[in-house]
């Protein structure tokens, strides 16, 4: 397996992580910031690939329809029409400009987008089962959710052998709500399961527990900070998570624009980062390039 970028602390690979977390040395950590499919909740501005759901999910293994060019495939299985008057059944695709059904039908029809989230924790399921296997015994996942896919992601973790911990909350100074019937998010949690061990077994454990508690406040990037990724998260909140589960090597199977390995080399920790997109690689290849920050 030839990474895509190498060097004394960070390697990169291109390529699906389901098919290369097989591939690689078992680490202390999985610090990690997957897809966090708001698209199934009937939102579209979270969307990986930019103006394209079906692009961004398709490439991660979600088969959505044959047929994604004609109408919008997410929304449709997500959002059914009313049998009576063809409106969409839920306000979600107000954001996309059709008209909301509030006839007898709803009552009928509004279970059917659960389907959507199941599949999402089949997926889940998919590369979870993968992370599970590349961590040492005792090591730990630690994966970002949004605050509405949160239980699909917990679930999937607990399902695939892990102990859950507990969850962490990032609290940063807020997003923007996006309608009336949704709440300003100031927060996104981040979920921490550990890979059981047998007894004796020697296990890394959290630095400053059991008085640093589950809440860490850090802004979000500035502009100075920030790279071409959407969902970006700061330097400094993966500097906190990886000095406090005391990691000697990690693993992110989503590495985006590369801010977990670009944290653990400014601490001088080994990391090995897996990204589907090559746009992606290509700007986490320049910023391991750049001289470690001095902390």
């Amino acid at each position: 397996m030839i990474p895509y970028y190498s060097d004394k602390f960070v390697q990169i690979y291109h390529g699906d992580c389901r098919e290369l977390l097989s591939q690689v040395p078992p680490v202390d950590l999985i610090l990690t910031d997957p897809p966090y499919a708001l698209q199934f909740t009937g939102e579209s501005f979270d969307a990986l690939a930019t103006g394209a759901v079906e692009r961004s999910w398709a490439t991660r293994g979600l088969t959505m329809t044959s047929t994604p060019k004609t109408t919008p495939s997410l929304y449709r299985e997500i959002n059914p029409r009313c049998g009576g008057c063809g409106r969409a059944v839920n306000g979600a695709d107000t954001a996309k400009g059709f008209k909301v059904c509030q006839c007898e039908y709803v009552t009928e029809l509004a279970p059917w987008p659960n389907s959507a989230m199941v599949r999402l924790h089949e997926w889940h399921m998919g590369w979870i089962v993968e992370a599970f296997n590349a961590l040492n015994n005792g090591g730990s996942l630690a994966a970002f959710a949004s605050t509405r896919t949160l239980g699909r992601l917990s679930c999937a973790i607990e399902d695939s052998g892990f102990s859950m911990r507990d969850v962490i909350n990032w609290h940063h100074d807020g997003g923007v709500g996006r309608n009336s019937s949704s709440l300003r998010t100031a927060y996104e949690p981040c979920v921490w399961a550990r890979k059981p061990h047998r007894p004796g077994e020697e296990v890394p454990w959290l630095t400053g527990a059991p008085s640093t508690t589950n809440l860490i406040y850090t802004p979000k990037p500035d502009n100075h900070e920030r790279e071409e990724h959407p969902t970006q998260k700061p330097v400094s909140l993966f500097r906190t998570l990886i000095q406090l589960f005391d990691a000697k090597t990690i693993i992110d199977p989503f590495m985006g624009s590369g801010t977990t390995l670009r944290a653990a080399k400014d601490l001088g920790v080994r990391a090995i980062g897996i990204e589907l997109e090559e746009e992606y690689c290509e700007i986490a290849a320049k910023r391991m390039s750049q001289i470690a920050m001095k902390l």
